[in-house]
């Protein structure tokens, strides 16, 4: 899979139990869970979903199949909303 990149529009916030999204472009704001905080986080650092995966199986001691696949899943819901470039 190609390197993703976020687009320009998007703040975030973390806070005790997630993040808040804001989306700049259309003012739609975002709660993440502590999972998909940290997932939106390691891809936007690391723009891998191979490394993203590595680190969701060591911080949350998950499957490798079950980290790919919520890994993926989460993607999918970003590129639906218009995230990623």
């Amino acid at each position: 899979m190609a390197e993703l990149v976020f687009i320009d529009d998007l703040v975030w916030q973390e806070v005790d139990d997630g993040m808040i999204v804001l989306h700049v472009g259309d003012g739609r704001y975002f709660e993440l869970n502590a999972v998909a905080a940290e997932t939106l986080r390691l891809l936007h650092e690391t723009g891998s979903v191979e490394a993203t995966v590595n680190r969701v199986v060591e911080a949350f001691e998950v499957s490798r199949t079950d980290a790919e696949n919520d890994v993926r899943e989460l993607i999918e819901d970003f590129r639906r909303r218009g995230w990623l470039r």
